[in-house]
């Protein structure tokens, strides 16, 4: 004889309380939903239910729990919203009242403004409508910065220096951008791919990433503690006369990747930022390339001076 499973349901399951996050917490892109068992029991399945509103006409995640009383998003959420998520109990006699919808909203990612905020725009250049006030030229070596149609992260044209097998110091100068004097949250932001010689644990080819400040007269390498994402994989290699020996930099093969830049500390200075690709005395790979270049803060979103969102702002006093 062989003992089977065997679950008798003789009623439906009572409704759930929903209790981690707290209604309007915030919490991971991943955040793991939990509530209460119901009062009847007997329950056997749980489906869980997240929409972008709160009449969940737009639902982006279903799941059906069977068994614990919890579950963990399996993929991963928008950052900086605010998301309604509802849970139903069912078993063989029947489906439960859904539960009350509880809201929660997502951390913000770097560079995101967050709920109450909006992006203010100080510069933006998709790469689409010519130079622009870019410029560029090596200081040794061939200058293969070029504007192409090959490859890019929107739509059509991205900026592109070639990985070449001889000794190169390859420079791309954006044109002078006028920092607020004062900002919340801002940074520079673009979109990089690459495919450049790495040398294991550090690189034999890279790039970096610089800033002025006098016009270009001086420049700064972008600290690794300014990057928010997408650190520099590791040091110039010594051996092959590379003119970037020594410095942090990025190289490998790395698919189109935003980049958040904290400039913290530089608001009111006229800036322009440099992007340098340093070449080593052998073995040519693929190429550095560069598009959606933007430098932008958050601020708070405008509504009316009185605090009330319409613009009818006539009032009438009644005494009863």
């Amino acid at each position: 004889d062989q003992a089977l499973p065997f679950t008798l349901n003789d009623v439906a399951p009572g409704a759930v309380d929903l209790l981690a996050p707290a209604n309007g917490a915030g919490t991971t892109l991943q955040p793991q939903l939990e509530w209460s068992t119901p009062a009847s029991q007997g329950t056997t399945d749980f489906l869980v239910e997240i929409a972008t509103d709160p009449g969940f006409a737009n639902i982006v995640y279903s799941e059906t729990v069977s068994g614990p009383a919890s579950t963990v998003v399996s993929a991963p959420l928008q950052s900086s919203t605010e998301y309604y998520w509802r849970v139903t109990p069912s078993n063989a006699c029947g489906t439960a009242a859904t539960s009350d919808t509880f809201s929660f909203i997502t951390q913000p990612a770097p560079g995101d403004c967050t709920i109450g905020s909006t992006e203010i725009i100080h510069f933006f250049d998709d790469i689409e409508s010519g130079d622009n006030g870019w410029t560029h030229s090596a200081s040794v070596g061939p200058d293969t910065w070029v504007r192409q149609i090959s490859e890019a992260n929107s739509p059509l044209t991205a900026w592109q220096s070639d990985d070449v097998a001889v000794i190169s110091d390859q420079r791309l100068v954006s044109p002078s951008i006028a920092l607020p004097g004062s900002a919340n949250l801002l940074t520079l932001q673009y979109y990089a791919q690459r495919g450049l010689e790495d040398g294991g644990a550090g690189c034999f080819d890279g790039g970096i990433l610089e800033y002025s400040s006098d016009a270009g007269q001086s420049w700064t390498q972008v600290e690794a503690a300014r990057l928010q994402t997408n650190p520099y994989t590791g040091p110039i290699d010594g051996r092959f006369e590379n003119p970037l020996i020594g410095s942090d930099a990025w190289c490998g093969d790395q698919g189109w990747t935003r980049t958040v830049v904290d400039l913290a500390g530089l608001e009111g200075l006229n800036i322009q930022f440099r992007y340098r690709l340093g070449t080593d005395s052998s073995v040519a790979a693929d190429s550095w390339r560069i598009d959606d270049v933007s430098v932008q803060s958050c601020g708070l979103e405008e509504i009316f001076s009185d605090g009330f969102e319409s613009a009818d702002i006539s009032r009438t006093n009644v005494t009863e």
